[in-house]
């Protein structure tokens, strides 16, 4: 998958009247004329068959994880609302597979997964197990991101929510056990399958086998300030799956306060934003501390 933000800006022009009683200030600009791409490493995914469709690496650094860093209202959330469409620019455009987002392509033939925004851990009870709940997590027919004629095999949602547990390293037993039996990083993962199986859910033709044959775009994800308030030994358990995601086909984006948290990732882009501007950019490798100049 691919996201492109071209020249895009949200602005909100200041009056008199959000001067003198808006209790919070109002930002000229949350995003300024950015321009910035995002993309897996690879493209396809085919559920069920044990061999990836891989292309040959991105030779730029939108094939990476990117961070998002800054302080407050510097446009880092504002960014991830572009991405997932539940903002739209003021100018500009963004794409998503090159088709214009605009276009209402999300989940139909112009191979569009929905982009998810992820921004607190799952609230899941042990009333079922790990699998029912991230099954019970896609969206039902009508929704945003999911009005389609034929809705897929529950079986075949079964089989790619399984797929994506594997890949971000939560075993079979795990699936099966209850949610409070998970560690909190456990925990987590669980809720980035839910997002990945949303974010494909679209995609999912009507029967596993047309998914065999013809396969379908890995995941969209915003982690906005997802782990900021953990422990860092959490985010970085995470990391490797994360990793595993990005080299499959996945874009991940992560706004964040605390860039050291994803330090145990393989390859980073770190992207420093300011008054919803792209200040630098820089990539980091596993184990190196984030410093930007």
């Amino acid at each position: 998958s691919r996201v492109d933000l071209n020249d895009v800006t949200i602005s909100y022009p200041k009056t008199i009247m959000s001067k003198l009683f808006s209790s919070v200030p109002k930002r000229q600009y949350a995003v300024d004329h950015v321009s910035i791409s995002f993309s897996g490493r690879s493209t396809d995914f085919v559920s069920d068959s044990g061999d990836h469709k891989s292309l040959p690496k991105q030779a730029d650094n939108s094939a990476l994880p990117t961070i998002l860093v800054g302080r407050s209202a510097c446009g880092k959330s504002s960014l991830l609302r572009l991405i997932s469409g539940s903002e739209r620019p003021t100018s500009g455009s963004v794409s998503i597979n090159g088709v214009p987002s605009s276009d209402g392509g999300v989940g139909t033939e112009q191979h569009m997964p929905a982009p998810i925004i992820i921004d607190r851990k799952p609230s899941v009870d042990d009333s079922a197990t790990v699998l029912d709940h991230i099954i019970s997590s896609v969206p039902e027919k009508g929704s945003r991101h999911s009005d389609r004629r034929d809705p897929p095999d529950p079986i075949l949602i079964e089989s790619v929510a399984n797929d994506f547990a594997a890949i971000l390293g939560l075993t079979q037993e795990q699936l099966k056990s209850t949610p409070s039996s998970l560690s909190p990083s456990e925990q987590f993962l669980c809720g980035i399958v839910c997002g990945c199986v949303s974010s494909v859910h679209p995609l999912l033709p009507s029967t596993l086998t047309d998914a065999l044959q013809h396969g379908i775009r890995y995941p969209i994800l915003c982690l906005d300030e997802l782990f900021d308030f953990e422990r860092p030994d959490i985010p970085r358990r995470c990391s490797e799956g994360i990793d595993r995601l990005v080299a499959l086909g996945s874009v991940v984006v992560i706004a964040t306060h605390k860039p050291h948290h994803w330090e145990k990732l393989t390859q980073r882009r770190v992207v420093a934003l300011s008054s919803g501007r792209i200040l630098s950019e820089a990539v980091f490798e596993k184990g190196t501390a984030t410093t930007m100049q």
